[in-house]
């Protein structure tokens, strides 16, 4: 993208007869700061581009020079590729591009969203100092609902984890939010997608949830934490043909053989990981486009695109061949064997 913010601070300030060293007194920065942005060996901050451009008398937008249809195209370009490394875990592509789109774009807020996002438990001080601009300046609702649910972890991970709390009491309860609300309002077949799309998330938070509260449990308490996970699991998909269900249930029998392998039961260690490794192997054979045959998740296909990996088996058995904790004391069995090669098939 083409900013030309450089010339046009220049312009600007000749225009009103400024030195750099007056224009950096009138900003409160110093004049080698006013000369580097001219030269265009850096950019402004982005809290003091309102300033500057309040100063001039112009919008962020004439200030950058922007074209607006360019800029947006662009962004666009950005987000997607924010996505793709979202959906990936790919946490370092994802903070270096969103730093970089927000470079580029100093003035886009939902950018500046993906910086708090990508950066919350990394470098919580910078997206604190990006998250409270947002909410200090942005309108929209949307980037604001999101900012605010990051910063409150960025201020977690930075150590106020009071200030954490206070900003995620904010947040609306279940019953405020959008999802909840559209399941009641919208009708047709368009309420039955949405509600069946709420199903993964509240499967998804269970999913989660047990593994939040597994140091208040004994390994033996824990085992039966998984089981009700998968329970949930096949309670709302009772077929084996959705990749998400299949993924949560492997690394639930995953952690079962974990908390097994503990306990010092072995057999019960390798009847898990032999389960975890059928979920794992079905998975991978799933075509990349799904047409499930669950009751409620017959309303669309799931495409395959949006999946971390496609192929958990390798990820699971270099689970098995690495992680020496759990797994060594089954390692040389006829029964590990099967399991690997289950997995390499």
């Amino acid at each position: 993208m083409n900013i030309k913010i450089s010339e046009n601070i220049k312009t600007m300030r000749r225009e009103r007869d400024l030195s750099q060293e007056a224009l950096a007194n009138r900003l409160g920065v110093s004049f080698q700061t006013v000369s580097k942005w001219e030269r265009g060996e850096n950019y402004p901050d982005i809290t003091l581009l309102p300033v500057i451009a309040s100063f001039f008398e112009v919008s962020v937008d004439a200030l950058l020079g922007t074209n607006e249809v360019e800029e947006e195209t662009e962004i666009k370009s950005v987000i997607e590729k924010l996505k793709y490394f979202d959906i990936h875990y790919m946490r370092e592509e994802l903070a270096n591009t969103a730093e970089e789109g927000l470079r580029a774009h100093p003035g886009n807020y939902e950018l500046m969203m993906w910086v708090v996002y990508a950066k919350y438990d990394t470098d919580p001080e910078r997206s604190i100092e990006i998250g409270t601009y947002v909410l200090d300046r942005c309108t929209d609702s949307t980037v604001r609902n999101q900012t605010l649910t990051y910063l409150s972890r960025a201020y977690f991970y930075s150590g106020n984890k009071i200030k954490a709390v206070d900003l995620a009491k904010e947040m609306p309860y279940f019953h405020q939010t959008s999802d909840f609300q559209l399941s009641q309002f919208l009708e047709g077949e368009e309420r039955k997608e949405h509600i069946q799309r709420c199903f993964i998330d509240l499967a998804y938070q269970f999913w989660t949830y047990i593994r939040d509260i597994k140091c208040f449990y004994s390994h033996e308490e824990n085992v039966v934490l998984f089981k009700k996970s998968n329970a949930v699991y096949d309670a709302i998909w009772e077929s084996d043909d959705l990749p998400f269900k299949l993924v949560r249930k492997m690394r639930n029998y995953q952690g079962m053989a974990e908390e097994s392998a503990a306990l010092g039961r072995a057999e019960e260690v390798l009847s898990y990981m032999k389960l975890a490794a059928e979920c794992a192997v079905l998975h991978d054979a799933l075509p990349d486009v799904v047409e499930s045959r669950s009751i409620l998740f017959n309303s669309h296909p799931y495409d395959r695109q949006y999946e971390p990996s496609m192929n958990v088996s390798g990820e699971l058995l270099s689970d098995f061949e690495t992680e020496d904790e759990f797994y060594s004391g089954v390692r040389g069995t006829a029964e590990y064997g099967e399991i690997v090669l289950m997995l390499e098939q």
